[in-house]
């Protein structure tokens, strides 16, 4: 069935003038769910079809487009919600329109790319969902930006999966003498006392502490 699914999409795409490129998902360094998103919003903001959508937002659940009205604001990280005023995890605006559709990441499969026959920089993706239907394409100008795209879209439909998005990372725990060696430690407490405006008496007991004396 799922061989069916991908011969078919093969023979859309040839039949729009589109030929699928081989695409591998893959980890880019560095990436976060904030950049993620805001990948993936941009990416339908640039989408140069005739179903662009005015506005475009990531939630923790899902990505929601809308062809409403857009109110300028701050962001705060993560999705919220405030007297039906959502803020997107990679948006730096709220948002009051009225969302047209929904892209559930639970529901997203691998997205497929393409480029438009005999036309250079027309690149499409194309967001499957698992059960092999079409959610939405977006077209990009570049292979690099398609495939940025596909990327983020993977990204997030994992974090998702996991229950990661909108959480923010937490922050390594300060080394102690039980994660590095006993030496460097108490070199590293001295210097940090040798920098620091305290008084003789506090930086002899400073000391003493550090030292274990």
């Amino acid at each position: 069935m799922r061989c069916l699914t991908v011969l078919a999409l093969c023979a859309a795409l040839s039949g729009c003038g589109h030929s699928q490129i081989d695409y591998s998902p893959s980890q880019r360094p560095g990436m976060n769910q904030h950049q993620a998103a805001a990948v993936v919003e941009q990416g339908f903001y640039e989408d140069y079809s005739r179903q662009k959508p005015q506005s475009a937002m990531v939630t923790e659940e899902f990505i929601a487009l809308s062809n409403g009205s857009v109110t300028r604001g701050l962001t705060t990280g993560t999705t919220s919600f405030y007297n039906g005023v959502a803020t997107g995890l990679g948006s730096t605006f709220l948002r009051t329109e009225e969302i047209n559709q929904r892209i559930y990441f639970r529901s997203l499969g691998v997205p497929v790319l393409s480029k438009r026959n005999g036309r250079d920089n027309r690149f499409a993706v194309t967001i499957r969902t698992t059960e092999g239907t079409t959610a939405r394409s977006v077209y990009f100008r570049s292979e690099d930006r398609a495939d940025e795209f596909a990327d983020a879209l993977v990204y997030l439909r994992n974090a998702s999966a996991r229950g990661d998005l909108g959480r923010e990372p937490q922050q390594p725990a300060a080394p102690s003498p039980t994660t590095l060696d006993k030496k460097a430690w108490q070199d590293q407490q001295l210097k940090k006392l040798q920098e620091s405006d305290v008084s003789y008496e506090e930086y002899q007991v400073r000391y003493k502490r550090i030292m274990g004396e």
